[in-house]
């Protein structure tokens, strides 16, 4: 899984563990990840979702 935040304050929990950051458009993002890998929107906090690998491909595959 890869985790991507909604708002740079969010990260402020997750900085020890991943103290490097980027900030990118969502669909250049989503586009990047490795097809076998999932996405963690916002971990840790209540307004956060999981997404795994196949949903993601579909997502990308229908919104591009």
């Amino acid at each position: 899984m890869v985790a991507c935040f909604t708002a740079l304050e969010r990260i402020a929990d997750a900085s020890k563990l991943a103290p490097y950051c980027l900030t990118i458009r969502g669909g250049e993002f989503l586009r990047r990840i490795p097809h076998e890998f999932g996405l963690v929107v916002n971990p840790g906090h209540e307004v956060g979702f999981d997404v795994p690998p196949i949903g993601l491909r579909k997502i990308i595959s229908e919104f591009a």
